[in-house]
């Protein structure tokens, strides 16, 4: 037996040498033979465990991710970020995108789990009023402006093992879903960046690719691994405000060790080398071949029972429905895509308008329409 292969047979040796790679290395490494491949399998489960970042904030992290698939609510942001990286923010928070009709039961989780609500200044001091659509405005703080999408941000606080957690709910309107608020999330102003991309579509986020990463009840995705963990890049979507709140937050990622792109700032072959490694012009979805998607082990998770004899169990998360396009601009750089809505649908989502859907999205959402179906029959 080689030296290699003795390496790859022990796996305490094989670990402390994956955690010094980067994930699309450690995939890589994983489909060298099938030693590697069950050594690497190994370390996933435990080292990508998104229980470990989400036990922060909950004592029972399978009780929350029972609550994500009951919900169809997903994780995005830094914490989604710190369970791919590996690495852990001290006083980071946790980002959870509900869709406006769970957000009851998401609050009636988050109160009996010990989550007191703390209003932003320009919301009602009350937690049911809050909750009410009426007294939405979609901003997420009370100097920024509306966000489309966005119906309001609960901000909820617990302290947890003596340190305070926070957690912040991004609810959708009626017509938005998780999927288009993770794409569009943290971009403040929209009207110079439509004009510079020159389409009347929906833009978007302040770091693309970065702050993309996605933990639902039941895996991890992470659509630009090779990017922002090999190349350590993302790129800005926004041209303006960026000396603002957006500006912490770029100088926050970038003390983190992110080299933050400005397509205004790239020559010809700085722009091709964007174009490249965020797969510009491409349709891409959260479950493509240039995405890492890290199953997670579901002991624990309680799936939400089928909603009638007709229907089956939830096999999925409707983020993996999701499809979008990025597009570089003189200035920024942005997403294209629709939110794609029906009376006949459970969930909303957001799909690129020009995209072929795969033959698997297209059983997906006609589990959807027979779900949707059943319930007008009810009805």
């Amino acid at each position: 037996m080689s030296a290699a292969s003795r390496v790859l047979c022990v796996s305490e040796l094989l670990g402390m040498i994956l955690t010094l790679l980067p994930p699309a290395v450690v995939a890589a490494v994983g489909q060298t033979c099938h030693t590697a491949r069950k050594g690497v399998s190994s370390y996933t489960k435990t080292a990508f465990n998104v229980d470990t970042v989400l036990s922060l904030f909950f004592n029972d992290p399978r009780a929350f991710r029972s609550l994500l698939a009951k919900t169809g609510s997903v994780v995005s942001g830094s914490a989604a970020l710190q369970a791919a990286a590996r690495v852990r923010y001290p006083g980071s928070d946790l980002d959870v995108y509900v869709y406006c009709e769970a957000l009851a039961n998401v609050v009636q989780f988050m109160t009996a789990a010990g989550y007191e609500y703390h209003p932003y200044h320009h919301q009602p001091e009350s937690l049911a009023e809050a909750m009410l659509p009426e007294n939405w405005d979609g901003s997420y703080y009370h100097s920024a402006p509306h966000v489309p999408g966005i119906g309001t941000v609960i901000n909820l606080k617990k302290v947890v093992g003596g340190v305070e957690r926070s957690v912040q709910l991004i609810v959708s309107t009626e017509d938005s879903c998780p999927g288009e608020l993770i794409l569009c999330f943290h971009s403040r102003t929209w009207s110079t960046l439509l004009h510079d991309l020159g389409w009347p579509c929906m833009l978007k986020q302040l770091l693309a690719a970065l702050v993309m990463n996605v933990i639902t009840y039941n895996a991890l995705y992470c659509p630009y691994p090779r990017t922002v963990f090999s190349e350590e890049r993302t790129v800005v979507c926004n041209t303006t405000g960026i000396h603002g709140t957006d500006g912490a937050a770029l100088d926050k990622y970038r003390q983190r060790g992110w080299n933050v792109v400005r397509p205004a700032e790239l020559d010809v072959d700085g722009r091709r080398s964007v174009e490249e490694s965020f797969h510009v012009g491409i349709v891409r979805s959260f479950t493509d071949r240039y995405s890492w998607v890290v199953p997670q082990d579901m002991t624990g998770v309680t799936l939400p029972d089928a909603r009638t004899p007709m229907t089956t169990e939830r096999t999925h998360d409707p983020i993996e429905c999701a499809s979008w396009k990025m597009v570089l601009g003189a200035s920024a750089a942005g997403m294209r895509y629709q939110v794609v809505s029906s009376a006949n649908l459970e969930h909303r989502y957001v799909m690129y308008r020009e995209l072929e859907m795969r033959s698997e999205w297209i059983s997906d959402v006609e589990r959807d329409i027979n779900c949707g179906k059943d319930s007008e029959e009810r009805r």
